[in-house]
């Protein structure tokens, strides 16, 4: 209340004008992030309050350094730059006293229910506008704050942060509070190692989770992280029925079995993101697959896997891809890719040793099932596909550099003919020496289509990166001209020479195709 008296009086009788925006700064004793989510330092600046005549508060910066061991007290201090000159609020009379009548004092803290008090009166409590940010930057508490943007919490970096600066428990207790007292609407969440593995930590985000109830995203690191404490850490999340993405980061066989208990608990989620995966062992690839024969409700995925340096392990990722276009019965976008991670280099001979016993165990896992098992030719797959092509889901296919073979290209022909295909990309997968029987498949069910006074249903095709000869561009062409509702074909990084030859043969069309290439 003491300072919406000062702010009542500072404003003159007959002329009031409308506060002053200030620029946007970055938070002194937080890291700025750049678009590709790296942190780098930030110039620490303090933030002056100046009191006007004719308007409210201006707020400036100017150049000084903080003291990092400043006590997180809520008792309210204004410090002026100067160390010999200070000025306190007298708690008694709601009073100011001003060193040499400057009207300039410099705020270090404030107390959470003045803070609320201000922003309610500046900007009613909106927590996306760039004025409320900058307003936020005034107060030591919180500049420990503003790692929030807009409806998302960073809980993660908000306790590496603490950690760093040796927070005391109760003073990060008093900071979730304040996190659900004035951000109720709080939708996204990122948790990781930090959030999981201490366990002070961790009781606090299981607080916090419990109370946010409009929760419809959550992004997990597993990088690091312990099976036990992330297992407890879940069990909450599973009562979020109002989660409809779920981001799942470096996910290993360790960690698998407790995620697919935690996707198959959320009823609600229908996008589904699994980047860097490392599965260890064949029954981790058969829960995979199982989850989606099952799963009703999952409409995209996006899935990326660490490659290692056994052939025989990548291509079990590819069948497990494979079975599960096949198998699905909810999925409508589906993109699949090799990560660009690799496994870490170890230098000392002890893990390497282990680093290697380890992979070779994982290689006779994969090599007993393949001898266990017979290998699922082409004739399995296409009853497969041909069982479920009338009632395909999957509109868009994206198989992106993952090493497809040409037996995978015959195997998934069936699939690309389903009726619900409209977008098909097999770009960059160096190890397919010719598209001919795709080419050949697809050319083949666009004369039924036709013949049947149906139209086609794929409109993009993107072939960039892939071996193409002139029969293949012929085919190309051909099939430009059989499917009158395709739009677009991308020929990235090929050969100019296959590009004119696919081009040669292509006549206009009522909605011309557009080829693009570079």
């Amino acid at each position: 209340m003491m300072l919406v008296k000062l702010l009542k009086r500072s404003s003159s009788k007959n002329d009031v004008k409308k506060e002053k925006r200030s620029v946007s700064f970055n938070s002194p004793l937080s890291d700025s992030h750049n678009q590709d989510g790296q942190s780098s330092p930030t110039t620490s600046s303090r933030y002056v309050l100046t009191r006007k005549n004719t308007s409210l508060f201006d707020l400036h910066a100017s150049d000084g350094n903080e003291d990092k061991n400043e006590s997180l007290s809520s008792s309210t201090t204004l410090t002026t730059s100067s160390s010999t000159k200070t000025c306190k609020i007298n708690n008694d009379n709601n009073d100011i006293n001003y060193i040499n009548n400057s009207g300039i004092c410099y705020i270090n803290k404030l107390p959470y229910d003045v803070l609320a008090i201000i922003l309610e009166k500046v900007h009613n409590n909106r927590i996306l506008t760039k004025q409320f940010c900058n307003i936020s930057l005034v107060c030591i508490h919180w500049r420990k704050l503003t790692r929030i943007n807009g409806q998302l919490i960073p809980l993660d970096s908000f306790f590496k942060r603490i950690e760093n600066i040796k927070m005391k428990p109760d003073v990060i207790e008093h900071c979730m509070n304040y996190f659900n007292y004035i951000y109720p609407g709080l939708e996204d969440i990122e948790i990781g190692k930090h959030s999981i593995n201490n366990r002070i930590f961790s009781k606090n985000a299981i607080y916090f989770i419990q109370n946010m109830d409009k929760v419809s995203q959550v992004e997990i690191n597993m990088d690091k992280v312990n099976p036990a404490e992330l297992e407890l850490l879940l069990s909450e999340l599973k009562a979020k029925k109002t989660i409809k993405k779920l981001i799942i980061n470096n996910c290993t066989g360790t960690h698998f079995s407790i995620v697919l208990d935690l996707v198959q608990s959320l009823s609600g989620v229908t996008h589904l993101v699994m980047n860097h995966v490392a599965f260890d062992t064949p029954k981790d690839h058969q829960a995979f697959v199982h989850l989606f024969q099952h799963n009703r409700t999952i409409t995209e995925l996006y899935f990326s896997f660490v490659p290692t340096q056994s052939t025989l392990v990548n291509s079990h990722y590819i069948k497990t891809i494979k079975t599960v276009l096949a198998v699905t019965q909810s999925l409508l976008k589906v993109t699949f890719e090799k990560s660009n991670q690799t496994a870490p280099i170890v230098n000392n001979k002890k893990q390497q040793a282990a680093q290697m016993a380890a992979q070779q165990a994982q290689h006779q896992s994969f090599e007993n099932l393949a001898s266990s098992l017979s290998e699922e030719d082409l004739a399995k797959y296409t009853t497969m596909y041909n069982n479920n092509k009338s009632s395909a889901t999957v509109t868009n296919v994206v198989l992106r550099n993952i090493d497809l073979t040409d037996n995978d290209l015959l195997d998934l022909a069936p699939f690309f003919n389903a009726d619900s295909i409209q977008s098909i990309d097999l770009s960059y997968n160096k190890s397919l020496s010719s598209i001919e029987p795709l080419m050949k498949s697809l050319i083949s069910s666009s004369a039924t289509t036709s013949t049947n006074g149906r139209s086609n249903s794929l409109t993009r095709l993107n072939l960039s990166g892939l071996a193409i000869d002139s029969k293949t561009s012929s085919m190309i062409g051909q099939y430009i001209n059989t499917n009158k509702s395709l739009s677009s074909v991308i020929l990235n990084d090929c050969n100019n020479t296959t590009i004119t030859s696919a081009l040669s043969n292509v006549t206009l069309v009522p909605q011309p195709t557009g080829i693009s290439s570079c």
